[in-house]
């Protein structure tokens, strides 16, 4: 294979949550079949939460600002000319220190395929499921819906987007709920902590309907995050449900566990099933085919 210049004004640029990428290798620009490497800018106060490669390895490099970076429980502040090696299969984060801009290269090896980051990904996934929420309850102005584990707010924003529905977010991550709020931007959003939510419920609040992505197989306690979404919803309010059949609990020792817990058979004891199923196979990355499941239950 002959090699290739790419030259800066040739690179596309990307919008992310948090920022912009431009992709300088990968198949798709330089026929690289064992390489690729990402430059990313993170805006002021953002951060690429917790995710991780099944089958990379990574090395990220600080170009510019000052990140938190962290490897599975580990973290360092690194600034330009510092560097992180993050093994495969292993969580990490990075997020933005101070009030300027970070810049970093993110070098992947080996290449499994086009789509493959957690970002693309949720470019694919998100449409579709709005589509199968919208689907498994009525979703009006007037709606109420709390977003369990809502991140950053991805969902969150799609729906209010959609349907000009109300979204409360309920994530234990304080950097998670303050970039909620910057990245779904609408009045129409709030994010609360787990304990306000309880407040919130103690006084009398009641949803309208649930949604959980990607959450419970990570809870510690899932059966105390279950009890809190069924308190949370009004009576006959629909739940929908996308989650890993497994669990996957964070570690110290091996970063992420499976404790045996079945998330299935826990929501059922709470909620009355309506309809299952699984994520179309051009939706879902080819690490988790066969293992995740969605679900739409209502609460009786």
């Amino acid at each position: 294979m002959p090699g290739k210049f790419v030259m800066g004004r040739d690179v596309v640029r990307e919008a992310a949550d948090w920022g912009s990428v431009g992709w300088l290798c990968r198949p798709s620009i330089t026929g690289a079949a064992n390489l690729a490497i990402v430059e990313a800018t993170f805006g002021p106060g953002k951060g690429h939460a917790f995710h991780k490669h099944p089958e990379q390895e990574e090395v990220i490099f600080i170009v510019a600002g000052e990140v938190e970076q962290w490897i599975g429980e580990d973290k360092r502040n690194l600034r330009p000319g510092d560097s992180a090696f993050i093994p495969a299969d292993v969580v990490h984060a990075t997020f933005v220190i101070g009030a300027g801009e970070a810049r970093i290269l993110a070098i992947f090896g080996p290449v499994v395929g086009e789509g493959s980051t957690t970002d693309e990904r949720w470019v694919s996934e998100t449409p579709w499921l709005a589509d199968e929420i919208s689907s498994s309850m009525s979703i009006s102005p007037d709606t109420i819906i709390i977003d369990y584990g809502c991140g950053i707010g991805r969902m969150a924003k799609e729906l209010i987007d959609r349907y000009g529905c109300r979204v409360v977010g309920v994530d234990i991550s304080d950097n998670m709920r303050a970039l909620a709020i910057d990245y779904v931007r609408s009045n129409r959003f709030m994010s609360v902590s787990p304990e306000m939510l309880d407040a919130l419920v103690e006084r009398g609040f009641r949803a309208d309907a649930g949604i959980s992505i990607w959450v419970l197989q990570h809870c510690l306690k899932p059966d105390d995050d279950i009890d809190r979404i069924q308190r949370t919803l009004k009576p006959g309010a629909d739940f929908f449900l996308l989650n890993n059949i497994y669990r996957a609990v964070p570690t110290r020792e091996k970063a992420w566990v499976n404790d045996g817990l079945d998330i299935k058979a826990m929501v059922g004891k709470r909620f009355a099933l309506q309809r299952e199923g699984i994520p179309p196979l051009e939706r879902t990355p080819k690490d988790l085919v066969n293992i995740i499941f969605w679900a739409a239950y209502r609460k009786a």
